[in-house]
C-alpha cells in the first residue's frame, strides 16, 4: 500500500470483497482466478492517488486492513496445502515410475534372477 497516501474507505472496501472473492476462489482450488483477483487489488492499489479523500475513520479503516490481511493469511494457508498435496503427489508419481522401471528390468531378466 502506497504510505504517502492513505486509502480510502471506499476503496478499503473494495480491496476487502476482492479479498473475500479471491478467499473462495482458493477453497475451490481455483488459483488463476485467484491470480487474476489479485491483479485486480494492485491495480486499486496502483490508481489509489485519484480523487479520492482519504479515510477520515482511522478505526474503520484499521478494521478493514486488519480483515483484508486475514484472508490474505487465510488464502496462503490454503496455498500451503495444496502445494503440499502436489508435492506429495508429485512424489508417489515418481515411486510409481520407479517401481514400474524396475518391474519391467526384473521381466526382462527372466527367469534366473
Amino acid at each position: 500500500m502506497n504510505a504517502k497516501v492513505p486509502l480510502s474507505l471506499g476503496k478499503l472496501k473494495q480491496l476487502l470483497a476482492i479479498s473475500i472473492e479471491m478467499y473462495s476462489y482458493a477453497e475451490q482450488n481455483e488459483w488463476d482466478s485467484v491470480s487474476e483477483c489479485d491483479d485486480r487489488r494492485l491495480e486499486i492499489l496502483n490508481k489509489q492517488a485519484d480523487n479520492d479523500t482519504a479515510a477520515d475513520d482511522l478505526s474503520a479503516s484499521q478494521i478493514l486492513k486488519d480483515k483484508i490481511l486475514d484472508f490474505d493469511v487465510r488464502i496462503q494457508k490454503l496455498a500451503s496445502s495444496e502445494r503440499k498435496l502436489i508435492v506429495n503427489k508429485e512424489i508417489r508419481q515418481q515411486a510409481q515410475v520407479a517401481a514400474q522401471i524396475s518391474y519391467k528390468k526384473a521381466l526382462h531378466k527372466g527367469p534366473g534372477l
